[in-house]
């Protein structure tokens, strides 16, 4: 018996160990832009070479209650937490009622000053 154990456990621990893109508790990246868009507000970042586009909460984006776009061009860090947004299959049609569940951004910070946040 322990041996099967050991050969399951060698035979998935490369899956198990293989860190998520972007883990809730990622290292700094550099904020390019601040997008508003039809499912929230697109978090536009860099990380070394690669550049990505992260969901992130409506009120991140100019004008909202936490507009992040004073950290345009810093390195930040930020915390993510589930939510809901607008399907993408609903092509931005306001009366579409169909979600998506990803991963929002929900705060950004100063790289220098870490996120802090509860999960719930």
């Amino acid at each position: 018996m322990p041996w099967t154990l050991f050969a399951w456990a060698a035979m998935f621990a490369p899956v198990l160990a293989a860190p998520p893109a972007f883990a809730a508790d990622p290292a700094p990246v550099k904020l390019l832009d601040l997008q508003g868009g039809d499912r929230g507000c697109y978090v536009v970042v860099q990380a070394g070479n690669a550049k990505r586009s992260l969901e992130g909460d409506f009120d991140l984006c100019p004008g909202g209650a936490k507009d992040a776009s004073r950290l345009i061009g810093k390195m930040v860090s930020y915390a993510t937490r589930p939510g809901k947004v607008q399907a993408a299959s609903c092509g931005g049609d306001p009366s579409c009622k169909k979600t998506d569940s990803v991963d929002l951004v929900v705060r950004l910070a100063p790289a220098d000053s870490p996120v802090k946040i509860q999960l719930r």
